[in-house]
């Protein structure tokens, strides 16, 4: 089975896919999982527009709350199984979307259209098991990101390439100004990965800890 048999064997996808109304793309993470084998289960759509409108409908049909995170301009379905569906606007080109995100891995879509749509060589990168930084500039427009790294890699048992490793260095300090239940979140997921301790190092190492608790690596 193709990575588009399995996008739409699945029953969320294809209710999307077929109930949209517009242009709608299939972005981020749940793409990286998918051709790495790896289970994915929350889902992010991209949408020329009604976003919230479908995004309500699709709360209607899978029985899940719908929550307007307004902050992030996100429309979001929480589901009885504890999974998250997101659904934004597309404010530009796909191709434009992807090159805002965060880390090449993360930055392609699909749609049944287009089949799989990667700008930055996130593929490439998949393969070589590597994390690389799509810009500087996305790591600093939301420092959350840089934390980010650090758990993807947990997670996905990743080496972080030093160019991008140097970016999260420098841009460790801003992570003060992220939400405090976000930067929770992330090293909740860190530390329930297989080898938290090996990826806590590299935290420690980068000024991490140092951003957030005010610690320093022995």
């Amino acid at each position: 089975m193709d990575i588009s048999e399995k996008i739409l064997s699945d029953p969320i996808n294809k209710w999307v896919f077929n109930n949209a109304e517009t242009e709608v793309y299939l972005v981020g993470g749940y793409i990286r999982d998918l051709l790495i084998g790896r289970v994915a289960y929350d889902k992010d759509y991209v949408l020329k527009k009604n976003a919230k409108q479908t995004a309500v409908k699709f709360a209607k049909k899978f029985f899940g709350t719908f929550i307007e995170l307004k902050e992030e301009m996100t429309y979001r379905v929480a589901l009885k199984d504890g999974n998250f569906i997101d659904f934004n606007n597309l404010e530009q080109k796909i191709e434009g979307d992807l090159l805002h995100r965060d880390y090449t891995i993360n930055a392609m879509a699909w749609s049944p259209e287009t089949g799989i749509i990667d700008p930055t060589g996130g593929i490439s990168d998949l393969v070589k098991r590597e994390i690389i930084a799509v810009s500087p500039d996305n790591l600093q427009n939301d420092p959350l990101r840089v934390l980010r790294a650090y758990r993807i890699a947990a997670q996905l048992n990743l080496s972080i390439n030093s160019t991008t490793r140097s970016y999260l260095k420098k841009y460790s300090s801003t992570l003060i100004n992220s939400a405090p239940e976000r930067i929770t979140e992330e090293l909740y997921k860190l530390l329930n990965s297989a080898d938290p301790l090996k990826y806590l190092k590299l935290c420690g190492q980068d000024g991490i800890f140092e951003a957030i608790f005010g610690l320093t690596a022995s």
